[in-house]
């Protein structure tokens, strides 16, 4: 199944039995400019994924960070989620977090899963209805709208890293760590969005920021997505990792980068609100000309 489905497919099969479509938009968008609805809107039979709250650790003093199997299975099954279930996954921006929570299924099991290229503004674009987002609709899962699925977790931990193995794999010739940061960012140039944050980058990272693989809405057409993996050298079979601030965009690189055949991706889920925030790992700042 490919990773990404079209506002055309999609439109087609809305009335598909086994079809769980939610929208992932967040509240904050970070590293690119936020698209503004002056009517908040979501895709008829939408579902509100509530990446912000419902599907983070709620424990962890970092943002954003993986939930436990147990709460996902809570959360998605109160969304309807069933092992047979289709999800569909999209969010206001195009392709933001959306990314998230594919890349976030995919870790506790569920495959059988997509991302709707572009988004609500390709859903826009193609002049398909809307429905005109209300707090009821925002509530529904709690409420117990859906029922509850039977959507089995089988936690994959082998497709996330923490601290001590990105350090590794920085000293290992035959890893890549990509970093999706703005450019400014990344050299250390530009301030850190979150307070007590260090400014630059992990030693012998790689800078692919993921706004360079997005075009006004959706993906860059392969040809050039492969482009942009193939300036560093990349070969299909390089184990890759992925780190932004807090775990999010990275997904957006982790899933340009399965677009292009890369197998080997996995994610820095404390991305650099983790590293830029400890005194105990380095950091590297690019030289200003």
């Amino acid at each position: 199944m490919s990773p990404l489905i079209s506002v055309t497919a999609l439109s087609q099969m809305l009335d598909q039995h086994d079809l769980v479509l939610l929208d992932a938009s967040v509240v904050n968008v970070v590293g690119t400019e936020p698209k503004v609805y002056e009517t908040p809107q979501r895709l008829p039979k939408a579902r509100w994924m509530n990446l912000d709250q419902d599907f983070i650790d709620p424990t962890s003093a970092l943002a954003n960070t993986v939930p436990t199997a147990a709460q996902f299975a809570q959360c998605a099954r109160r969304l309807g989620v069933n092992q047979d279930s289709h999800v569909v996954v999209y969010d206001n921006q195009g392709i933001y977090s959306a990314a998230r929570a594919w890349w976030l299924f995919h870790v506790m099991g569920h495959t059988k899963v997509q991302v709707l290229d572009g988004g609500l503004p390709a859903w826009l674009d193609a002049q398909y209805s809307t429905v005109v987002v209300d707090e009821p609709w925002q509530q529904a899962a709690m409420h117990g709208a859906y029922g509850v699925g039977d959507l089995p977790i089988s936690l994959n931990p082998s497709l996330q890293v923490d601290s001590q193995m990105v350090l590794k794999a920085l000293n290992d010739p035959q890893q890549t760590v990509i970093d999706v940061r703005a450019k400014a960012r990344f050299d250390g140039h530009a301030p850190e969005p979150r307070p007590g944050m260090r400014s630059g980058h992990m030693p012998g990272a790689i800078n692919l920021p993921f706004t360079e693989l997005l075009n006004a809405n959706g993906f860059l057409p392969l040809p050039m997505l492969n482009q942009k993996f193939a300036s560093f050298e990349l070969a299909a079979q390089q184990p890759l990792i992925f780190s932004c601030g807090s775990g999010i965009t990275a997904c957006i690189g982790i899933l340009a980068a399965t677009l292009c055949g890369f197998e080997q991706c996995r994610l820095y889920d404390g991305s650099w609100s983790e590293w830029g925030g400890s005194a105990d790992l380095p950091v590297a700042v690019t030289p200003q000309l």
